[in-house]
């Protein structure tokens, strides 16, 4: 076999396994909220003014969970209601399969008004290319067209 059907062979082992590796969910998702994540640009946090919304927290966990159930190649893989709402899911890119991890937690803010704040990381790699500021940004227009704010 010629050296280049060996590099092609090679090349696909070692991509596949991206969509077998296995990935958890942290034990407090909502603490990639408020930590620093570093220098690589492979993440994007939403701002604490972006997430402001005049519904209440359960209307917005309601309509949150409608948008994210939307995305292709979605897993929930923790979900939790003991203070307000926070959950962590993984989307998977569509050709290699590289996750990325989507938190997100609803806190009440008033009677009529609640606060989402989400993060979303790559796994993998050092650059997003912008994948994910583009899912959060568009997960919270979603949310703001859906609710009409």
């Amino acid at each position: 076999m010629s050296i280049y059907v060996w590099f092609a062979i090679f090349g696909l082992a070692a991509l596949s396994i991206f969509r077998i590796w296995p990935v958890s969910a942290p034990e407090n998702g909502s603490v990639f909220l408020t930590i620093d994540h570093g220098s690589k640009p492979n993440y994007y946090k939403s701002l604490p003014e972006e997430g402001l919304f005049d519904v209440p927290a359960d209307q917005l966990e309601r309509a949150f969970i409608a948008q994210i159930s939307d995305l292709p190649r979605l897993k929930r893989l923790k979900e939790d209601h003991s203070d307000g709402f926070s959950a962590t899911y993984i989307q998977r890119s569509l050709i290699f399969g590289f996750p990325d991890a989507i938190t997100v937690r609803i806190t009440p803010q008033s009677k009529s008004g609640a606060l989402i704040m989400l993060f979303s990381k790559s796994k993998f790699g050092y650059s997003d290319i912008g994948v994910n500021r583009k899912r959060v940004k568009s997960l919270l227009a979603g949310l703001r067209q859906q609710l009409g704010t």
